[in-house]
């Protein structure tokens, strides 16, 4: 047996601005990374070879670090929606719907992805 949720709008307002967030600090990232693999391109243009490798491992760290905050987005935002989501349903209905429906457990950010198709749709 599937359970869905039923939200508000007020609810729907929400999760849509916390989508917003989540894919713009995302894009903020995506640039970063970017910004950061075209200097691992450039670096060593007329550098001695150890200063080469001292920037690498400095641009390999701050990848690293983006990385890290990346998966740190995404985690708050997976657990903001589901403290939204407790509030609504009594802990019976959080256990129906991501324990015993483990082979169906939803994706919070297609859902909100979905929310948003259906929004566009809709005006």
């Amino acid at each position: 047996m599937q359970r869905t949720l039923e939200f508000s709008q007020e609810q729907v307002e929400d999760l849509l601005q916390l989508r917003r967030l989540y894919l713009a600090k995302r894009a903020q990232l995506m640039k970063s990374r970017e910004q950061l693999v075209g200097q691992m391109r450039n670096a060593g243009n007329g550098l001695h070879p150890g200063d080469v490798m001292t920037q690498m491992s400095r641009l390999a760290t701050n990848l690293k670090m983006n990385a890290a905050e990346d998966y740190r987005v995404y985690n708050r935002t997976v657990c903001a929606i589901l403290r939204g989501v407790s509030i609504l349903a009594s802990l019976t209905d959080l256990v129906a719907l991501f324990v015993l429906n483990v082979d169906q457990v939803p994706d919070q950010i297609k859902y909100s992805n979905t929310l948003t198709a259906q929004r566009h749709m809709c005006q």
